[in-house]
C-alpha cells in the first residue's frame, strides 16, 4: 500500500469509530431521558400521587385539578408565568423555598 492509501484508511477507521462513539452515547442518552420520562409518567398511577418540584405549572393544573390562577396566587407571583416551568426553576429564578410552595400547594390540592 501506497502512503496515501495508508492515510485514506486511517481516517475511514477514525471515522467509524467517531461515529460509533456518538452512537452509543446517543443511545445512552436517549435511554436516561425515556427512564424519567417513564418514571414520571407512571408517577400518576400510584394510588395517591403529591405535587413533586419536577412538575410544570401546567402538569400541577391538570392532573391536581387546581385553576392556574390560584396556582399564581400560592406562589405569590405577580407577573405572567409560563404554565410550562417547572417548580424548581421558578424557585430558582424567584429565589422561594421550594418545600414550603410544595407544601403549601398539596394543602391546596388536599394532599
Amino acid at each position: 500500500m501506497n502512503k496515501s492509501r495508508k492515510e485514506t484508511v486511517y481516517i475511514l477507521i477514525i471515522a467509524i469509530l467517531i461515529v460509533i462513539i456518538l452512537a452509543v452515547l446517543f443511545s445512552f442518552r436517549a435511554y436516561y431521558n425515556y427512564s424519567v420520562w417513564e418514571s414520571r409518567h407512571n408517577y400518576f398511577n400510584q394510588q395517591n400521587p403529591r405535587i413533586e418540584s419536577w412538575m410544570t405549572l401546567e402538569m400541577i393544573s391538570s392532573r391536581f385539578n387546581i385553576p392556574f390562577e390560584e396556582i399564581i396566587r400560592e406562589l405569590n407571583a405577580t407577573e405572567h408565568l409560563n404554565p410550562r416551568v417547572n417548580l424548581d426553576r421558578f424557585c430558582s429564578q424567584y429565589k422561594q423555598d421550594c418545600a414550603i410552595i410544595i407544601e403549601r400547594l398539596n394543602n391546596l390540592a388536599g394532599r
